[in-house]
């Protein structure tokens, strides 16, 4: 699942569990 710029700004520990 791809994460947007924005998203990842907002949820930068979400980076591990979404890859």
């Amino acid at each position: 699942m791809q994460i947007d710029s924005r998203t990842r700004l907002q949820f930068p520990h979400l980076r591990s569990s979404w890859v």
